[in-house]
């Protein structure tokens, strides 16, 4: 009762439990002024400093208090590819208006065909904190994101947004991870350049070091330069990993088809073979150390 006096409002998705934000944990600041290129991932970026310390301390203590859970009928990955923790919210207009405020100079305005970003708004307002525990070896396999739809709460539900009611389809197309926790050993968010994870040999993976603040921003979904990505776990991390996941959304003019991959047998298996292979070899290499 005093989380949701608090906080907000709980709500029932699918059978697991998702919070709707009603209070403003971020304060005013100016636009992020830069930032930098990840050398080999085309189009991904990182943005120091997006978040303060004691945001992350806030919205950390937000997602301790309303509770996570194994995001079964909440996150599209399956729970094969992936062993971390999800706590899903809505967060209200004033946390997403000052996040789009802080990014929106560093976000590209056009997606991958030409999708215009939207406006004023353009991020997500459902949040999904991930947490990853080292005691359990919480990881995230090799997988590609994909584009997610416009949410909003409307009777007391989480639902998706018409395509009409901003002139087109709204599909996100560029993930953003804003990182609430660093001080990590392992934990790192791993890329696969040659969109296969058996081909890399670990001197030719890409790692970003989780950076308090900060947001790691890449293509994802329908985009051409969506990467193959994952999270893998470390008996040498110190601190249990904390992490948002957002998207920025985009509009296309013409109803736009999700690509069958995403939801096809065949890309799921294949996104389950790259998680296991990377993982066994993960495992190998911690046996051996």
């Amino acid at each position: 009762d005093a989380l949701r006096s608090t906080y907000g409002l709980q709500q029932q998705v699918l059978g697991e439990t998702a919070w709707e934000l009603r209070v403003d944990l971020l304060g005013r600041r100016s636009p992020a002024p830069f930032a930098k290129p990840v050398d080999g991932v085309p189009g991904a970026f990182v943005v120091p400093s997006v978040l303060t310390a004691a945001e992350c301390a806030s919205l950390v203590a937000f997602s301790d208090a309303a509770g996570f859970g194994s995001g079964a009928e909440l996150v599209e990955v399956p729970l094969e590819v992936r062993s971390n923790e999800v706590c899903v919210f809505m967060a209200p207009p004033s946390v997403v208006s000052e996040l789009c405020a802080r990014l929106a100079m560093l976000v590209p305005a056009l997606g991958g065909n030409g999708e215009r970003r939207c406006e004023p708004l353009f991020i997500n307002p459902r949040f999904r904190c991930y947490r990853y525990r080292p005691e359990v070896g919480a990881r995230f396999g090799a997988h590609y994101d994909g584009g997610q739809p416009l949410s909003k709460i409307e009777d007391r539900c989480i639902i998706q947004e018409e395509a009409s009611q901003r002139g087109g389809q709204v599909l996100s197309q560029m993930s953003v991870l804003l990182y609430l926790t660093e001080g990590h050993r392992g934990g790192e968010t791993t890329f696969f350049p040659s969109g296969e994870a058996e081909a890399d040999e670990e001197a030719a993976r890409i790692c970003v070091s989780p950076q308090l603040g900060a947001a790691l921003c890449f293509w994802h979904g329908r985009h051409p330069m969506s990467p193959l990505h994952g999270l893998a776990a470390s008996c040498g991390v110190l601190l249990r990993e904390v992490c948002h996941q957002n998207e920025v959304m985009y509009v296309s003019e013409a109803e736009v088809v999700q690509s069958d991959n995403w939801s096809s047998t065949s890309y799921v298996n294949a996104m389950l073979h790259a998680s296991k292979v990377w993982t066994d070899t993960a495992n190998d290499a911690s046996n051996a150390a």
